[in-house]
C-alpha cells in the first residue's frame, strides 16, 4: 500500500471515528434537553410544538424578559443574561420554527402569543433581540396585536440593520460567501473536525461547560444551518422600522467592535444607544463579564 493510499485510509478512519463521537455527543445533549433539567415543549394546537424555557423569579411583578435568538443560535445563548436577571425577573427563551425541538410552523409572533398566554398572560413584556433576532422581534410585534399591547420595551442587542441585510442579500458575491461558509460549517459539524481544531465561533463565547457543549453542538448542526439559511434569505425586512409609531422604550446595546453600525441603527430606530465595553458580536452574550455589563446597563437604561 502506497503512502497516499495509507494517508487516505487513515483520514477516512479518523473521519468515521470523529463523526461517531459527534453523534454520541448529540445524543447526550438531546437526552439532556428531554430530561428533568432540560427544556419544555408546548403544543401549538396544530400538530407541532414550541421548545422553551421559562425561568427566573415566580414572584416578579416586573415585565417578562423575552429573548429572541440570533441567526442559528440556541436559546442557551442567553444563559449568562438569564443568570444575572433571574433574581428579579421572569425570562422566556424559546426556539423559532424548525430550530432545536420546535416543530411548529407558526411565525415567531404566533409562538410568543401561545407561550405568553400560557405562562404570563397579563404581564408586560421587555423584548430583547440579538443580531437577526432584533429583526425577527420587530416582525413579531408588527404581526401580533397581542404583542403590541404587551410590549413596553424594545431592546436591540448588537442588532441586524435591515438595510445592510438587504444589500447583502442582493450581492451575488456575499450570497455565495454565505453559502460557502455554511457548507463548510455543516461539513465540519457532521464529521466533527470542529471539535479537534480551533472553532472560531465557539471561542467567542465562554458558557458553563454543559451550556458551552450545547451551544457548540447546536450551531454546527445540519438542521440548524438549513433553518438559518432559510431565515437569512427570507425573513421580512421591515421589522423594526414598522414599529416607528409604537409608544415603547427603544434601546440599542452595541458590541464595542460594532459601534459605528449600531449608532446608525439607533438613529434609524430613534433609540437610546449604550455600548458594552470590550464586547464582540457573540461575546456580548457569551462572556460572563460582558453579559454582566449588559444586564447592568439594561437595568439602568430601561424600565425593565
Amino acid at each position: 500500500m502506497g503512502i497516499e493510499t495509507r494517508v487516505a485510509v487513515l483520514t477516512a478512519c479518523a473521519a468515521v471515528a470523529s463523526s461517531t463521537v459527534v453523534r454520541a455527543k448529540r445524543s447526550e445533549d438531546l437526552a439532556r434537553r428531554q430530561g428533568l433539567k432540560g427544556t419544555n415543549l408546548l403544543p401549538d394546537g396544530q400538530g407541532g410544538a414550541v421548545e422553551y424555557l421559562f425561568t427566573g423569579n415566580p414572584s416578579s411583578t416586573g415585565p417578562v424578559i423575552v429573548c429572541e435568538n440570533g441567526l442559528g443560535e440556541p436559546l442557551e445563548g442567553w444563559d449568562w443574561v438569564e443568570f444575572f436577571l433571574r433574581e428579579d425577573y421572569r425570562i422566556l427563551r424559546y426556539h423559532r420554527s424548525q430550530y432545536g425541538r420546535t416543530t411548529s410552523a407558526l411565525r415567531p409572533g404566533q409562538l410568543l402569543e401561545l407561550l405568553l398566554h400560557a405562562l404570563a398572560p397579563e404581564q408586560p413584556v421587555a423584548y430583547m433581540g440579538h443580531s437577526i433576532g432584533s429583526l425577527v422581534m420587530g416582525n413579531a410585534v408588527t404581526e401580533s396585536a397581542y404583542l403590541r399591547a404587551q410590549v413596553q420595551s424594545i431592546i436591540v442587542v448588537d442588532g441586524t440593520d435591515a438595510d445592510l441585510l438587504a444589500t447583502d442579500r442582493s450581492s451575488a458575491t456575499k450570497a455565495a460567501k454565505f453559502r460557502q461558509v455554511t457548507r463548510q460549517r455543516r461539513l465540519a459539524g457532521t464529521i466533527g473536525f470542529n471539535w479537534w481544531g480551533p472553532d472560531m465561533m465557539a471561542r467567542q463565547v465562554a458558557y458553563r461547560p454543559d451550556v458551552q457543549n450545547a451551544y457548540r453542538l447546536f450551531i454546527s448542526d445540519s438542521a440548524t444551518l438549513r433553518t438559518a439559511t432559510t431565515e437569512y434569505t427570507t425573513e421580512p425586512l421591515p421589522g423594526l422600522t414598522d414599529l416607528d409609531n409604537l409608544p415603547v422604550d427603544r434601546h440599542v446595546f452595541a458590541a464595542a467592535d460594532n459601534v459605528i453600525q449600531q449608532t446608525q441603527l439607533a438613529k434609524k430606530l430613534r433609540a437610546n444607544l449604550s455600548i458594552v465595553p470590550g464586547s464582540g458580536h457573540r461575546s456580548i452574550l457569551g462572556y460572563p463579564e460582558h453579559a454582566l455589563n449588559l444586564t447592568r446597563l439594561l437595568r439602568e437604561r430601561t424600565t425593565a
